[in-house]
């Protein structure tokens, strides 16, 4: 438990974990089923700058012991007391957004994948929809102890507007490569184009920062998901052809991998 959590945890959360086939391989199709409460910082004009809000916090926590000692220890103190002014006002007040892209989006493309889809012969297909990925992508921590030896993990996240990606790794701070089968399917897969996913983390952060095998597949509009955690981000404004040409791609790449791994 985190020592914040009393403060700032709301509601329960649990994840669905199922599996279908029969084999010592594993490949886990993963998607986050929890929205998130909007915030200034999402504003349509503002969010490009989410990560260099975020790194200027981090520069100025890392200075302040040093700055302590100055006479900026004044406006750096005020600059913080903002901070955490705003963000109590965001618990207390602000709305949780619909969710439809971020990510009732990902949910639908990733269970549609799980329920037409049958393994081949050697391998199970799972499904996993986590909780919490929007306060530290809990629910991928807690699935973690959960997986299969050498399980290979496809996330779907904001997938319903956009132009398609597939991430070659992620990282706000330090950046954490994938790597695996996956990866080297879509890098051969036409229909996504391949993306350094800098701006935040998504539910792969943890597994990547331990190793796992994984990748994730998303939508952006000008290098953000459309929309993004913002009031406007409602199951109206899905684009009905971006879902079905991501499942047409996560069919083709499933299909991929499987082959590589038949061939070799």
């Amino acid at each position: 438990m985190r020592p914040w959590g009393p403060l700032l945890d709301r509601h329960p959360s649990q994840n669905l974990l199922a599996w279908k086939g029969e084999g010592e391989k594993a490949l886990l199709l993963m998607a986050h089923v929890d929205t998130a409460k909007t915030y200034f910082l999402y504003h349509p004009r503002r969010v490009r700058g989410f990560r260099q809000a975020f790194l200027l916090n981090a520069a100025l926590a890392l200075l302040a012991p040093l700055l302590a000692l100055t006479l900026l220890k004044w406006p750096l103190g005020l600059y913080f007391l903002a901070q955490a002014g705003l963000l109590l006002h965001r618990e207390l007040r602000a709305p949780y957004v619909e969710g439809g892209n971020d990510n009732g989006s990902g949910v639908a493309v990733a269970t549609a994948l799980f329920l037409e889809i049958d393994p081949p012969e050697g391998w199970r297909l799972g499904l996993a929809l986590t909780g919490s990925e929007e306060v530290g992508a809990l629910g991928a921590k807690a699935l973690i102890p959960h997986l299969p030896p050498g399980v290979l993990v496809l996330n779907l996240d904001n997938v319903g507007q956009g132009e398609l990606f597939f991430a070659e790794g992620e990282g706000m701070l330090l950046y954490f490569p994938y790597r695996g089968p996956l990866l080297e399917a879509a890098r051969h897969t036409p229909g996504a184009k391949p993306l350094r996913y800098r701006l935040a983390y998504l539910d792969t952060l943890p597994l990547a920062q331990r190793g796992i095998s994984c990748l994730s597949l998303i939508r952006l509009e000008g290098g953000v998901p459309p929309n993004w955690h913002w009031p406007t981000d409602t199951f109206q404004r899905l684009h009905e052809g971006a879902l079905k040409e991501t499942l047409d791609y996560g069919r083709r790449l499933l299909r991929a991998v499987w082959r590589e791994a038949q061939s070799g």
